[in-house]
């Protein structure tokens, strides 16, 4: 018997998930389930996603708070801002995200591995396109990484990978989520 077809609905509860990336993102046409994400192929050596699921903080009416209707200065007090754990507090749930030994040799690598940022290397990607400004390299790496329905997403080449760089973190865009 697998998860999904179990009585037991699997779910990201509210909290601290420490959450595997795919190579491939996980099919549009079947609904999205445990057996469904894991089911697109290979995770992302040494990635992994920092998740927080929160409550809605209401008000006295049961209506849902939002950021645009509170001044700033009354955000933490009503819920409407939460600073983000540390990784080393432990509060992460990431008991699918431990590294396998390959990993673990693998990350030891990439940790000596010299850093190259996008602006140095999107040149070799981008070909003989002109992109001069933040803006033109922004625009383009959007293009090329925007997933159409129906179409499948490239392969993800871990020649390019460099090492992660905490100040500057990453820009995530989340199409749509459900439940």
């Amino acid at each position: 018997m697998n998860l999904d077809s179990s009585p037991y609905q699997v779910s990201l509860n509210d909290g601290a998930h420490q959450l595997r990336i795919f190579h491939n993102s996980p099919c549009p046409d079947q609904p999205f389930s445990v057996s469904s994400l894991t089911a697109s192929g290979r995770f992302v050596p040494c990635a992994t996603l920092l998740v927080r699921l929160l409550k809605a903080p209401v008000n006295s009416s049961h209506q849902t708070l939002q950021r645009s209707m509170v001044p700033q200065t009354n955000w933490t007090k009503l819920g409407l801002f939460q600073a983000r754990p540390d990784y080393s507090d432990g509060v992460y749930y990431s008991d699918s995200a431990k590294p396998s030994a390959g990993e673990s040799c693998f990350y030891e690598a990439m940790a000596n591995r010299s850093v190259v940022s996008v602006r140095e290397i999107v040149h070799q990607f981008a070909g003989n396109k002109t992109l001069s400004t933040d803006n033109k390299i922004s625009s383009w790496i959007h293009q090329k990484l925007s997933r159409l329905p129906g179409n499948i997403p490239q392969t993800f080449n871990l020649t390019y990978v460099s090492r992660y760089i905490a100040t500057y973190g990453v820009k995530l865009f989340i199409m749509g989520a459900s439940g």
